[in-house]
């Protein structure tokens, strides 16, 4: 089962908040793509609340 080497499993998430922006970043940190504001990022998908 082991290969010998030692490899961290920590997984790397891709979505994380800067400047008070949503951003995707690439694994080495750089900015893929703008998603949004924080706090308005995500509402347009929900339902409306009855």
């Amino acid at each position: 089962m082991s290969s010998g080497k030692y490899k961290p499993h920590r997984a790397f998430n891709t979505v994380q908040i800067k400047d008070g922006m949503v951003v995707r970043l690439n694994k080495n940190g750089t900015v893929r793509a703008v998603l949004g504001k924080y706090g308005e990022y995500g509402k347009q998908e929900r339902p409306a609340a009855r």
